[in-house]
């Protein structure tokens, strides 16, 4: 079992792999350690993966772009680039994304948006930014299982 749970991670860092590499963008696994002035994607892990009954898993993660940038030209239009990358990503991936052998990953756009308040309060020289995917990647148990032999 211990060989399962390490291949879970496997998992995420594939797609966390992908994404960085397609968007030209850092992600990181995990909660954002605290503001930064630079893009990047935290996938987080949510509760409530679901086990569809026909051999395959959905672990549920949510995508957060989120940074304090300069509101200067030249950030907001990168930003603006980043997040337009971003949009082409998940919708892309709407019919699945192939990571390795029977692991497959399917994004779904989060309902909610904190888009309205992009202005922190801190500071009115910094442009806060906020965008939210669901994600939820979507394999075959006994494909992961079976990856880590495989060096998945």
């Amino acid at each position: 079992m211990p060989e399962t749970r390490r291949n879970w991670i496997n998992i995420l860092n594939a797609y966390k792999e992908k994404l960085s590499d397609t968007c030209s963008v850092e992600v990181l696994i995990g909660e954002p350690a605290g503001p930064s002035q630079n893009l990047q994607v935290n996938l987080i892990p949510i509760p409530h993966p679901v086990i569809s009954g026909n051999g395959r898993i959905r672990l549920r993660l949510r995508a957060l772009l989120q940074s304090g940038i300069p509101g200067d030209d030249t950030s907001i239009s990168h930003l603006l680039d980043t997040s337009l990358l971003l949009a082409g990503w998940f919708s892309e991936t709407q019919g699945g994304i192939r990571i390795a052998d029977n692991l497959f990953a399917v994004a779904y756009h989060h309902p909610l948006r904190n888009d309205d308040e992009s202005y922190g309060p801190e500071n009115i020289n910094l442009y806060s930014y906020d965008e939210r995917w669901l994600v939820e990647l979507e394999f075959n148990y006994e494909a992961a299982v079976n990856a880590v032999s495989e060096g998945v």
